[in-house]
């Protein structure tokens, strides 16, 4: 019986040990220069955004530990302009990270009181960033004027399976409308 007490106590005492060692050691690894970072490589399929302004958006700052370094918060960050379609943020140890970025891919277009947004093909609205020549794609009108939210996506889905439904007909469409 004594054994196992004895054994059972240095087995407490070298796990605490350890992680008394553990506090003591992690904040300065943290904090050491050799994880700062250096570099950031920035991946981004328009030219509408400089990876600089990308970057920034990220949090991602020349000396930020990687350690410190939420890839996820950055993520986010990065995906909330509506123009965004996804976003990746990875760390390389010791000093480099590698940000992502891919851009909604506009298939069609909607005037509305605010300006021109432009229409992916899952339908979601969105507004480009930066100055860029609008593509020719065909405008949806008329969802706009349905009584609620429901109805509006509806008609919007509607409107874009008309357009592509002529598209792959053959058919060149400048605009589609739909009412009552």
């Amino acid at each position: 019986m004594r054994g196992a007490l004895l054994s059972v106590a240095v087995v407490g005492g070298g796990a605490w040990a350890l992680h008394s060692a553990y506090f003591r050691v992690w904040p300065a690894v943290v904090s050491h220069p050799y994880f700062n970072l250096e570099t950031v490589r920035v991946r981004c399929d328009t030219d509408a955004v400089g990876p600089e302004k990308i970057a920034a958006r990220a949090g991602l700052y020349a000396g930020t530990s990687l350690w410190e370094l939420d890839t996820t918060a950055a993520e986010e960050a990065l995906e909330r302009p509506t123009w965004v379609r996804d976003a990746m943020v990875r760390r390389h140890f010791p000093d480099r990270v590698i940000v992502q970025v891919e851009e909604r891919e506009p298939v069609a277009a909607t005037p509305t009181d605010d300006g021109l947004f432009l229409i992916d093909e899952s339908g979601v609205i969105f507004t480009p960033e930066g100055r860029r020549e609008y593509p020719d794609v065909p405008y949806l009108t008329g969802w706009q004027a349905a009584a609620d939210e429901a109805e509006r996506t509806m008609r919007l889905r509607q409107l874009l399976r008309i357009a592509r439904a002529a598209e792959d007909a053959g058919i060149e469409v400048s605009q589609v409308h739909v009412d009552r």
